[in-house]
């Protein structure tokens, strides 16, 4: 990667040159196959191997001098995603021997990566110009990398001195988001909204992995299976769904509410699901089946909120 990576590999000149306006053939000339191999499985080679991560060794130098020309060659690969995954392996290597330096580097790069993830997947050069420039003043890679600024940049703007508390930003959804729930591994996130979707994110990235879609009508409630296999959600519709979370297929519409479903929760063995109604009833499903188990009735209002007991 060292001697084939470089800044503006598939020479579009632009910064502001998108992804989608390049044919794919011209960045598999530009990228052949080996080098998008080395780019998208280098740290995992490095993992199994018997050497030894420290600061300032050949992969400390290499990030230090081709970080942003490999986040790059990741961006018109459309695999940033990937990259932050080897990112986040490499940062746990760099903890586990204790190298401070380079562990500090990893760290600010997966910032620098999880932050400009969106910006790098749709115009990769982006990462010498938008990315750098909005990088908080004390960003390792900014400081590093501070001679790719555009020259003909006199005045950069005003920014943070140090990284948010914010890890990421979730970008897709057309309108606001009404319920989010995380997977029980931690490994995914659901979140439903108002443009009647669910999506399913990776957590780690921030990538979408699924994109709901069968509600007619915003969704208000989200909730993982306990296996994490099965998302339900239930919908101003007056529906509950239940979601395949690996493949995005629709398991099982739930119907019977005469309102706008507002709570939904599996129980602890994912056999059953509750759910609640601006009807004013609770209603208990076989998750399995889909039918009503239970008609709970006798609030006078809406329910906001169920959950099962633990047994």
């Amino acid at each position: 990667m060292s001697t084939s990576l470089k800044e503006d590999i598939c020479g579009v000149t632009i910064p502001g040159t998108l992804v989608a306006d390049i044919k794919r053939s011209r960045v598999e000339q530009c990228l052949p196959l080996e080098v998008q191999y080395a780019c998208l499985h280098w740290v995992e080679h490095f993992r199994r191997s018997d050497a030894q991560l420290r600061d300032n060794d050949y992969v400390h130098q290499f990030l230090q001098k081709h970080l942003l020309h490999w986040l790059e060659a990741l961006g018109w690969m459309q695999k940033i995603s990937e990259g932050i995954l080897e990112i986040i392996s490499l940062e746990s290597i760099a903890s586990a021997v204790n190298c401070l330096s380079s562990y500090g580097f990893i760290h600010d790069l997966k910032r620098f990566a999880l932050h400009n993830r969106i910006g790098i997947e749709q115009a990769p050069l982006q990462v010498y110009h938008s990315a750098l420039f909005f990088a908080p003043v004390t960003s390792i890679v900014r400081r590093q990398f501070s001679n790719k600024m555009p020259w003909w940049i006199k005045r950069g703007p005003e920014v943070e001195a140090n990284w948010s508390a914010t890890l990421q930003t979730l970008e897709g959804h057309s309108s606001s988001v009404s319920a989010v729930a995380f997977s029980p591994a931690g490994k995914q996130l659901a979140s439903g909204s108002r443009d009647n979707t669910v999506r399913i994110w990776d957590a780690a990235t921030g990538a979408t992995l699924q994109t709901l879609k069968g509600h007619s009508g915003p969704v208000r409630a989200v909730a993982f299976s306990p296996d994490g296999k099965q998302l339900v959600s239930g919908s101003e519709d007056n529906t509950v769904r239940i979601w395949d979370a690996a493949t995005g297929a629709t398991l099982q519409t739930l119907k019977g509410h005469s309102g706008p479903v507002r709570a939904v929760a599996f129980s602890p063995d994912g056999k059953q699901l509750v759910s609640d109604s601006e009807d004013n009833t609770v209603r208990i499903w076989d998750a399995a089946m889909g039918a009503t188990l239970q008609t709970l009735e006798g609030h006078s209002g809406w329910a906001n909120s169920v959950a099962f007991s633990p047994d």
